[in-house]
């Protein structure tokens, strides 16, 4: 009975089979990110946010793992997955996530206003990690935070403080740091 248990299982889950440290096959990698897709959006149904953030999260790193170790494997496919599990991440992210107040949100859509900008961009060679999340840009500090799939960012300097972090845009500093870390890649 045992035996047949085990090989039963074996035929349903050939990874329980597989030898330590043998990489998983691209048949067992998809149904693992199917799996977790479906959960995911079984989680979205039932409106329970969290665990489909995490669902499809996990799926969504699944389907880039597939995309590394079997880049032949239906590459069209896998990328349309990619993309379209990126898209659902961030929106369900965004419904949990919030950055704290006096943050400007790192994205493509930053507004490039002024010349902080492009001061940012020739300031980027002076960028100096302090600590984790934490930047020495020219005298000020930056912090980078991340939540979820938001990233978002706060200087010390007077132009964030008094205008940047009130009308939402980032300072030269903060632009340095984006450019150095190729956050916006």
């Amino acid at each position: 009975m045992t035996a047949a248990l085990f090989w039963g299982l074996a035929v349903l889950f050939p990874g329980m089979t597989r030898a330590e440290g043998e990489a998983a096959t691209s048949e067992e990698l998809i149904r693992k990110a199917y799996l977790l897709e479906r959960a995911g959006r079984q989680a979205l149904y039932k409106e329970d946010l969290p665990f489909a953030y995490e669902s499809l999260s996990k799926a969504l790193a699944v389907y880039e793992e597939i995309g590394r170790t079997y880049p032949e494997w239906r590459p069209e496919a896998i990328r349309g997955r990619i993309e379209a599990l990126r898209g659902e991440t961030d929106t369900v992210g965004r419904k949990i996530f919030t950055l704290p107040e006096g943050m400007v949100e790192i994205g493509p859509e930053m507004v490039r206003e002024g010349s902080r900008y492009n001061d940012g961009r020739l300031l980027a060679d002076k960028v100096a990690a302090a600590v984790e999340g934490k930047y020495e840009v020219d005298g000020s500090t930056v912090t980078v935070l991340r939540e979820g799939p938001l990233a978002g960012a706060s200087c010390t300097c007077p132009d964030f403080t008094y205008r940047g972090s009130r009308h939402g845009f980032a300072c030269k500093h903060i632009w340095a740091v984006v450019f150095r870390e190729r956050m916006l890649e």
